[in-house]
């Protein structure tokens, strides 16, 4: 997705999470910039939460992040004590991407 710099983001269509943020398609690096401080999408991390403890009760998913050697009370943790949307956002890509 292009953004408003001109460059490119790969943007997870499903949730919307930015995976790479300012790719430049031309020279085929990442443009480094400022952190930004976004505050917290506090619906966002509840349903990542309620997700999380769905997919306990579900289909063990505790079981299968403690076999990826993740503590899911400790990821709770995390989300839970996240204080911007980019820390949400890391914490959410490296989840997802321990369960694909």
């Amino acid at each position: 997705m292009r953004n408003e710099r001109g460059l490119y983001d790969l943007v997870d269509e499903e949730t919307g999470d930015i995976y790479v943020r300012d790719y430049d398609m031309m020279t085929g690096t990442q443009r480094l910039t400022p952190e930004t401080r976004t505050p917290v999408d506090e619906k966002l991390r509840a349903e990542t939460i309620k997700r999380i403890k769905d997919g306990i009760a579900e289909y063990r998913l505790d079981t299968i992040l403690a076999v990826k050697g993740y503590d899911v009370n400790e990821v709770i943790s995390n989300l839970e004590n996240a204080q911007t949307q980019e820390e949400l956002s890391k914490i959410r890509t490296e989840l997802f991407d321990k369960l694909c």
